[in-house]
């Protein structure tokens, strides 16, 4: 009988400044929309003042629960699915609280719930994020080029056992 591997699961708690972008933001979108219901047209009302409780709701569910290695996949939790990467072809990882420094975001996710897209910088160019915690970032570069950030809780242990199920 073939053993298989347990997964290993790595929460992503939310550091200060996610929980700050996220309160500002909800704030500011339903002030939005308590104008809207308050001032609109009768006509369109309803529809104007739920689109910015829409983002919020959105935002939500796509939020960054955690991460999951198993075998040579690296799964990022959301709140109802996971995204699926193959990692088999890991080439460098390593730990770096500055890795989303001096970034442009191209698409995604600002900072509602997760700060999560497709992000640019100077050090890293183009790469993908799966940040809540900026303290916490790990940089992982596949030897196809592609470049990801995620922010696990235990960043030193994640790094190792990503090691670990890649080789």
């Amino acid at each position: 009988m073939i053993e298989q591997k347990k997964p290993l699961k790595f929460n992503a708690p939310g550091g200060s400044l996610l929980i700050f972008t996220t309160v500002f933001f909800s704030l500011i979108l339903c002030a939005i929309s308590y104008s809207c219901y308050s001032n609109g047209n009768t006509d369109y009302r309803t529809a104007i003042t739920l689109t910015p409780l829409g983002f919020i709701l959105i935002g939500f569910f796509q939020r960054i629960r955690g991460y999951r290695i198993k075998g040579k996949y690296l799964y990022i939790r959301r709140l109802l699915w996971s995204k699926k990467i193959d990692v088999s072809n890991l080439k460098k990882i390593r730990i770096d609280s500055s890795a989303m420094t001096a970034t442009y975001r191209f698409f995604g996710n600002p900072g509602l719930f997760s700060f999560s897209g497709i992000f640019w910088n100077d050090r890293l160019g183009c790469y993908h994020a799966y940040v809540t915690n900026f303290t916490a970032q790990i940089i992982i570069r596949l030897k196809n080029g592609k470049v990801i950030v995620v922010s696990p809780e235990n960043p030193e242990e994640f790094l190792e056992t990503l090691r670990i199920e890649t080789r």
